[in-house]
Parts: structure tokens; C-alpha cells; sequence
């Protein structure tokens, strides 16, 4: 198909073209510009190395916006913190006038003294072992009388606990009786007589109760040999005992100690004296 131009329609179409060329130019090339300069702001900022800090945890500076690896807080500027870019030392902290008040920041004028530390510790309270009567049978018998009642029962020292018949022990007085009489004669005999009724724990007014009266004591008392507090009956009424058998427990419980388990980091703030 062959298209014929007139002159006039040749003009008119060239006009079309520079028309849009300009229009084309103005409507494009500029937001190219525009992107351009878009891009280098980005690039100048990227470039500038901004410094992201924790406001609580000066400290940290991350090239990067996130959260920080101490309080897990979002990070801000570091301008913004009003961070020194210069303060670079890993051992100096920084904060900011609103970062202090939240962490509620406190100064006290150092001094010179002696440190002061209150230690809880747990014990359990025990009987002073200086304060503990052991009573056991010396000598074979029955129980005769009892007089302590039950666990707890506060005794004086030289009260009663219990009475005990022991044929043994009315031989061994006989003897003794048998040797006053000739005191004077076997001096040693006497002695070996007394002796053997201490052994017995008799005591000194015992034996001269039974010189004196000039017949044996049936049942022997047994005596408290300190003041304090039953802390255990191991005999009953009518019970036969051998010697050595244990009878009684006494305790003084006037002054205890306290036995306290201490950690290895409270043994330097421990002292003897402490209260």
C-alpha cells in the first residue's frame, strides 16, 4: 500500500515529534534527577556510619538499628543518647540525664571504714557437753523408790532420783562395820573398806551415816550429782539393774550452745565474739 504525503502533512507531523520529545523530556528527566539525588542521600547517610546505643547501656554502639544483647531494649541514635562519639572506653559508662533518673542513679561520698554485713545463719541448739551427768548402776540391786517422775523434771545437785536395794552393796558396809572395830589395829583394812564404798560413789558422810548408826543402809540413794533438768529415765520402778546398766541423764541447760552451718563465702565476715 503506498502512502502519499503532501508538504503540509510532512510539517505537521515533524512538529508532533519535537512536541513530544520536549514534553517526553520535561515529564521523565526530572524524576530521574530526582532519583538520583534520592540515591546519593541514602548512600551519604549509609556512608556517615550512624551509632546505635542502648540508653540504658551506653557502653553499647551497634552500626546497626536493633535490640540490645544486655536489657534486650530497642536501640536509638547515639546523638539522641547523648553519647560522646569520642567516649570509645569499654570500662566508662554513659548515661543519659532521663536514662539515670530510670535507673534511679544514687551518689554517696565514699568513706573510710569497716564493712558491716549481717549474716542469717541456721543452727540447732545443743546441751555444753562440760554440763551433761551420766548416772549408770555402780553395783547390782533392784529398783526400790523412784523419785523422778518423767522427762523434763528439774532436780537440785544431792536430790534424790531413786532408791536401790543391792545385797553387794549390804556386804560391803558389813565389812567396813567389822573393820571400825579394829581401826586402830589395821588401819589399812579400814582404809581399803571406805575405799571400796567410794568406789561405789558413797560418799564421805554416807560411809560416817553408816559408822555411826553401826547397822548397813538397806537401799542406797541414788543422788543427782549436778542441778538441772531429766533428760532421760532409763530404769522404772521394781526394775533390776546390773552394773554398768545406765539410769539417768542429767543437764544443765542454763547456758546451751548453738551449732550454726556457715557457707565458705560467710566464714570471712565471721568472727569470735560476733552477736
Amino acid at each position: 500500500m503506498k502512502m502519499n504525503f503532501s508538504k503540509k502533512d510532512a510539517i505537521i507531523i515533524a512538529a508532533a515529534l519535537v512536541i513530544g520529545l520536549v514534553i517526553g523530556k520535561f515529564a521523565f528527566g526530572g524524576n530521574e534527577e530526582d532519583n538520583h539525588e534520592g540515591h546519593e542521600l541514602v548512600q551519604v547517610t549509609e556512608n556517615g556510619g550512624t551509632i546505635w546505643t542502648c540508653s540504658m547501656h551506653p557502653q553499647i554502639r551497634m552500626d546497626e538499628p536493633g535490640n540490645c544483647p544486655i536489657c534486650g531494649m530497642e536501640l536509638i541514635p547515639a546523638d539522641d543518647a547523648g553519647s560522646d562519639e569520642d567516649a570509645s572506653d569499654p570500662n566508662e559508662i554513659q548515661m543519659s540525664a532521663s536514662a539515670m533518673k530510670l535507673a534511679d542513679v544514687q551518689t554517696v561520698i565514699v568513706k573510710r571504714g569497716m564493712p558491716d554485713k549481717n549474716v542469717f545463719l541456721l543452727g540447732k541448739v545443743k546441751a555444753d557437753e562440760r554440763n551433761i551427768a551420766e548416772l549408770t548402776a555402780r553395783f547390782g540391786g533392784r529398783i526400790e523408790k523412784l523419785y523422778v517422775n518423767y522427762r523434763g523434771q528439774q532436780v537440785q545437785k544431792g536430790e534424790k532420783l531413786a532408791s536401790i536395794y543391792s545385797p553387794d552393796l549390804i556386804t560391803a558396809q558389813r565389812e567396813l562395820l567389822e573393820a571400825a572395830k579394829y581401826k586402830d589395829d589395821n588401819p589399812a583394812f579400814y582404809r581399803s573398806a571406805r575405799a571400796k564404798l567410794k568406789l561405789w560413789d558413797l560418799t564421805d558422810g554416807q560411809i560416817d551415816r553408816i559408822e555411826k548408826d553401826g547397822e548397813p543402809m538397806i537401799n542406797f540413794d541414788i543422788l543427782s550429782p549436778i542441778s538441772g533438768t531429766i533428760t532421760r529415765r532409763d530404769v522404772a520402778l521394781g526394775d533390776y539393774v546390773k552394773e554398768g546398766n545406765p539410769l539417768f541423764e542429767v543437764i544443765d541447760l542454763h547456758k546451751v550452745w548453738v551449732m550454726f552451718d556457715a557457707y565458705e563465702s560467710d566464714l570471712p565476715w565471721i568472727r569470735k565474739g560476733d552477736k
